[in-house]
């Protein structure tokens, strides 16, 4: 038997007190008591605090245990580590010094991350759903809600060490990110950051190919979908209402729309810039270099087509098509159309025609006295427009 001091008489080795109480201190109000089977009772100033059984230690009602009590670096539990549920005000795990932050039971398969009394994120792990300032979305199972209250900056943040851009816009390893389109309405801005030439990338992966018969219901490899919210559903635009556009911002941060796309799907160009005339081109024989360069072919030839001159050098002197020196061929491609400037040279081209067709007109009046007027009444027959006669 182990003892301090004098060795206890040899009577008291196997004492047996029976249930009885264990005094220990002068004023007989603490104590140890075993008055059941496998249980021990620690009284101490006249209170049950704490209880021992076979494997838990218990703090009884009206007790704590200090967390001063425990000194290790780290506690290695063999089983669970159990903890009341706590509330947003008073979470269960928290920390010292700043006991309203930390960790409580939100509910069933919920966990809440609490601060200041309020709860700030929600990990929903029935569903794998995440809410950052949010509790609930009707409209999400799995996934990630995130309510940004009254705040206009930027909601998601993707940043890289690899980064180094000089925007003054974000901060400067920022390659994207998410905001407010309008700070008072809503809408998204995604913003995308680059030290190189290319900011955004879109593509898109099927695993069958795309139809090829054009229609107003198809599918398409990737679909840009409107839709106007009135009354909480889909309602017609007005017609010809803008939907789509292509802004330009200048250095000195000015915005300008170069392009738009209305609701019907009429396509609107800024016309103001660039405005080339192809006066003095032959119009006609340079869109034929086009089809003559694209699929010389496929392109039925006839004698006329001698009066087209170098057919690439043309298109690239009218801009019709990007000029690409040989060498730069593997790193740049192949040259593309302008189709704005090809729209501008078929304008040219249908105005030449009906210029040269007013000359024919006009030398015909002079050989053939009322040929003007006989030309008009065929063209009212062929419910065409009349031209002009000279007066």
């Amino acid at each position: 038997m182990p003892y301090i001091g004098t060795p206890p008489a040899s009577e008291l080795a196997n004492l047996d007190i029976n249930g009885q109480k264990l005094i220990i201190d002068a004023d007989a109000d603490t104590s140890i008591t075993a008055d059941t089977d496998d249980q021990i009772d620690i009284e101490i100033a006249g209170a049950d605090d704490f209880q021992f059984t076979a494997n838990t230690f218990t703090a009884q009602s009206g007790s704590t245990i200090a967390a001063q009590a425990i000194t290790a670096t780290t506690v290695s539990p063999s089983g669970q580590l159990i903890n009341s549920a706590g509330t947003a005000g008073a979470p269960s795990i928290t920390f010292t010094g700043n006991l309203d932050k930390g960790f409580y039971d939100a509910g069933t398969n919920l966990l809440g991350l609490a601060h200041a009394g309020a709860e700030t994120f929600r990990w929903d792990m029935n569903n794998a759903a995440a809410y950052i300032n949010e509790t609930a979305n009707a409209n999400l199972t799995q996934g990630l809600t995130i309510n940004q209250a009254g705040s206009d900056v930027e909601i998601i943040t993707l940043k890289s060490s690899d980064i180094a851009h000089s925007n003054t816009n974000t901060e400067t390893d920022t390659y994207a990110a998410f905001r407010k389109s309008n700070n008072a309405s809503g809408g998204l801005n995604i913003s995308a950051y680059s030290e190189g030439n290319t900011a955004f990338q879109f593509q898109g992966w099927t695993n069958t190919q795309p139809l090829t018969t054009p229609g107003t219901a198809v599918d398409q490899v990737a679909i840009l979908n409107y839709s106007l919210i009135y009354e909480s559903s889909d309602y017609a635009f007005d017609a010809n209402a803008l939907i789509w556009g292509l802004r330009r911002t200048s250095a000195g941060g000015t915005a300008r729309t170069i392009m738009l796309v209305d609701e019907d799907g009429d396509l609107h160009l800024d016309g103001s810039s660039n405005a080339t005339a192809f006066d003095e081109e032959d119009d006609a024989l340079l869109c034929r270099s086009l089809d003559l360069m694209r699929s010389p072919n496929k392109t039925i030839k006839s004698v006329f087509d001698k009066w087209t001159s170098d057919h690439k050098s043309s298109l690239e002197d009218a801009g019709i098509i990007s000029k690409i020196a040989p060498e730069d061929k593997e790193e740049l491609g192949d040259p593309m159309i302008n189709i704005t400037q090809l729209q501008r040279l078929h304008n040219g081209a249908i105005w030449q025609q009906r210029a040269m067709f007013e000359t024919m007109k006009q030398v015909a009046e002079e050989m053939l006295p009322g040929f003007g007027t006989r030309l008009n009444e065929r063209l009212s027959e062929q419910k065409l427009p009349a031209l002009p006669v000279p007066a």
